[in-house]
């Protein structure tokens, strides 16, 4: 009976909820109070259900009856059914919460982890990860910065360098709008003008995906490669972030462009650094950009300890190596 009065109470909520958001309904300060709260409540379910289901994609989907048992451990969400599940599922993808999640009969998988609720998972793990990649930067440095919720990390650290002064000039090419943003912020903030010395930053041109900020070039000639053919020598060190590192085939991403774009940025570096939070080990995605004979090197931190460890002997005799923080 509880069961079946939070799922009419969840009905009532959403169907009420869209009235409310009409534009030609003025609603209450009660009544914005219940959207707050209604949203909120939204946003946590659709949290629980990503964290489920984070590990599972196309060639290992989760039946929908385990997402259910899964979900039940939690006593706040009230899941205990697969039909009161369906009906979540449906109202959280209306309202675009469940980007890149597909439900196939009766399975569901991740095909591409969403911008818009990557950034807010692993976030002290990616803070890790950022503080120690810029450990790796000099004055001087030229830098390929990938697109990703990691790399945006990496910016955001090296904006905090580039105010506290650390170093005395960067030149930093990359494909990712969320990254040029970060760097931009910082240089407004230490008023940066255009002739400075301190940052010099490109940004490959080509179409934006909306799913990871990414800017991705559809041509024969890489806008990467045009732009380090105007700067002098290799780029020093390139971060690169995946979507899966599998132990019989290497890094995967999901994009086909993206896979020509990461393993661009990789061959066009000295030192070549792949930047990801634990949960991507043991992933597979469609195409793969790199394998553990690239001379790669992996920063990710101790969240997992034991998958960490089982990969690090597994690359034992290749030129992969594995930091932690």
């Amino acid at each position: 009976m509880a069961s079946e009065l939070t799922a009419q109470l969840f009905a009532w909520l959403s169907n009420d909820l869209e009235r409310l958001r009409s534009p030609f309904v003025k609603p209450s300060v009660a009544a914005l109070s219940l959207i707050d709260q209604a949203d909120e409540y939204l946003a946590k379910l659709a949290t629980a259900v990503r964290r489920a289901i984070h590990p599972y994609r196309r060639d290992n989907p989760l039946a929908l009856s385990d997402l259910v048992a899964l979900l039940k451990d939690q006593p706040d969400l009230q899941i205990v059914r697969e039909a009161q599940l369906n009906d979540l599922l449906l109202r959280l993808r209306q309202q675009g919460r469940l980007a890149g999640v597909v439900c196939h009969r009766d399975t569901i998988f991740i095909e591409e982890e969403h911008y818009s609720w990557k950034a807010s998972l692993f976030s002290s793990d990616k803070e890790l990860i950022a503080r120690k990649a810029i450990e790796f930067i000099d004055t001087g440095s030229i830098i390929l910065l990938d697109a990703g919720s990691t790399t945006t990390e990496i910016a955001r650290q090296i904006g905090r360098g580039i105010k506290l002064r650390f170093w005395g000039q960067l030149t930093v090419v990359t494909n990712s709008i969320s990254v040029a943003n970060e760097l931009l912020e910082a240089a407004d903030e230490v008023g940066m003008e255009d002739d400075n010395a301190i940052l010099r930053m490109y940004v490959a041109g080509g179409r934006i995906r909306p799913n990871t900020h990414a800017v991705i070039d559809e041509g024969d000639i890489s806008g990467l490669s045009k732009i380090m053919e105007s700067l002098p020598g290799k780029a020093d060190i390139a971060f690169v972030g995946t979507n899966g590192i599998c132990a019989d085939v290497g890094f995967t991403t999901h994009d086909l462009t993206e896979t020509r774009t990461k393993s661009t940025m990789l061959s066009l570096a000295a030192r070549k650094v792949i930047v990801t939070d634990p949960s991507k080990f043991g992933i597979r995605q469609q195409n793969v950009f790199a394998t553990f004979d690239d001379g790669v090197e992996i920063i990710t931190t101790k969240e997992n300890r034991a998958t960490v460890e089982r990969y690090r002997e597994l690359l034992r005799d290749t030129t992969t190596k594995i930091i932690t923080v």
